[in-house]
């Protein structure tokens, strides 16, 4: 659903192009929001201009439940997860900074014939590459982010994710692990 409302009145000046007559123009910007409901994950996406506005949908939303105090706060204060980028290639496995090097250790997808497949492998991307990707939905992933120590060796802690709520983030790196997620487009809140 889009949402259009009008603004406060703008009024600018500018040049008319014949005479070089000075000219006041007035019109009303035109703000658009959007509330997306998707039925299978049951998750709801509000792109608002501002967050006070944004809450104010989620509480509207909120009031058609019966309990609105409760999904109001799970709402707004939920982490949300997605493995699209990993599904459709836009993840980077080469890592940032810190993060030296990312690996797909686990991935679960849910076919169209309505089985369900899980692959684990030191690297599950290069066993898929040799196999063949499932025509599926990547439902579940494991990825494993390796650091350097003072030794030259990596170290390798493990993420795991489950849209749209459920992540498990290692107890060690969590802030670096957390950033890369949300740069790479899989951590969205």
């Amino acid at each position: 659903m889009a949402v259009q409302r009008g603004h406060y009145v703008r009024t600018v000046s500018m040049f008319e192009k014949e005479s070089d007559d000075v000219l006041f123009r007035t019109f009303r910007p035109v703000l658009e929001d959007v509330i997306v409901l998707d039925l299978r994950t049951k998750l709801l996406s509000v792109k608002a201009t501002t967050r006070e506005e944004r809450e104010a949908y989620v509480w509207q939303i909120a009031t058609l439940t019966g309990k609105p105090e409760e999904l109001f706060r799970e709402a707004l204060n939920s982490r949300i997860y997605t493995l699209g980028p990993i599904q459709d290639g836009r993840f980077s496995y080469q890592g940032d900074g810190l993060i030296q090097g990312v690996r797909l250790v686990r991935a679960k997808y849910h076919l169209q014939s309505k089985a369900s497949v899980e692959y684990k492998a030191e690297d599950v991307n290069a066993l898929l590459a040799w196999d063949g990707f499932p025509q599926g939905t990547l439902v579940g992933a494991s990825l494993c982010f390796g650091f350097r120590t003072t030794r030259q060796r990596l170290k390798w802690v493990r993420a795991d994710v489950t849209p749209p709520s459920r992540g498990k983030l290692p107890d060690e790196y969590t802030l670096e692990v957390d950033r890369y997620l949300r740069d790479q487009g899989v951590k969205l809140r």
